[in-house]
């Protein structure tokens, strides 16, 4: 294993990238990331008001029915993940599984550009498009191959 971390995410969190450096010391062939997140539902009483809410921002005042609201239940958090070598965007897995295994390196996960993995600088960016729990664990692992 090259790298693991565990980062915590709470509501302040929403909207913000958190961005996740690391070294890689010698050259591979391919990147495996594991990535993983929880909870993936959101269930906590609110969440009818929630939705409604987010309807309401989103289309003013336009009547919105109790279907409506109900089809977008249960809720989920929703936490997508980019990779960067040093100041250049390789990719992103903008998808709504909170359990992933993505593949960098010259045949990559689709998302991710072709790219040599060398020794260098990385980061991992963890964009927090809905962070609706109190509290979201995220796990990564790099490993080298």
């Amino acid at each position: 294993m090259i790298f693991s971390t565990t980062i915590c995410i709470s509501k302040q969190d929403r909207f913000k990238h958190i961005d996740i450096p690391f070294m890689v010391d010698e050259d591979y062939s391919r990147l495996i990331i594991k990535y993983s997140y929880t909870p993936k539902k959101y269930d906590g009483e609110d969440g009818y008001l929630q939705a409604l809410s987010a309807f309401k921002d989103i289309y003013g005042e336009h009547t919105v029915s109790e279907s409506e609201v109900n089809s977008e239940l249960p809720l989920n958090n929703h936490i997508t993940l980019s990779f960067s070598k040093g100041d250049e965007l390789i990719g992103t897995a903008h998808r709504h599984s909170n359990d992933m295994v993505l593949e960098m390196g010259m045949n990559p996960t689709v998302g991710f550009y072709p790219t040599r993995i060398d020794r260098g600088s990385y980061t991992i960016t963890l964009s927090c498009h809905a962070v609706l729990s109190e509290k979201i664990v995220a796990r990564i692992e790099v490993y080298g191959q």
